[in-house]
């Protein structure tokens, strides 16, 4: 066995997703990080995608909300 060979570093990964969230992006790209100690881990991870979540359901129903404003005044 040759043990001068070193490893062959491939930097492949999916391509990003055109129309995600900015902060999904970010952890995508962070996940990706050749260096292991700059990846997050996988709690950091999954506090991230909570926190995302949240604010994404929060966002809609403040939407929602101000969708039956417009549409009750619309109605009038």
């Amino acid at each position: 066995m040759d043990t001068d060979k070193k490893p062959i570093h491939m930097d492949l990964h999916l391509d990003l997703p055109k129309n995600a969230h900015p902060k999904l992006v970010d952890l995508m790209q962070r996940c990706w990080e050749t260096a292991l100690d700059k990846r997050p881990s996988f709690f950091e991870i999954k506090a991230e995608l909570d926190t995302l979540q949240l604010n994404l359901r929060l966002f809609l129903k403040n939407l929602r909300s101000t969708f039956k404003i417009i549409n009750v005044v619309d109605d009038e």
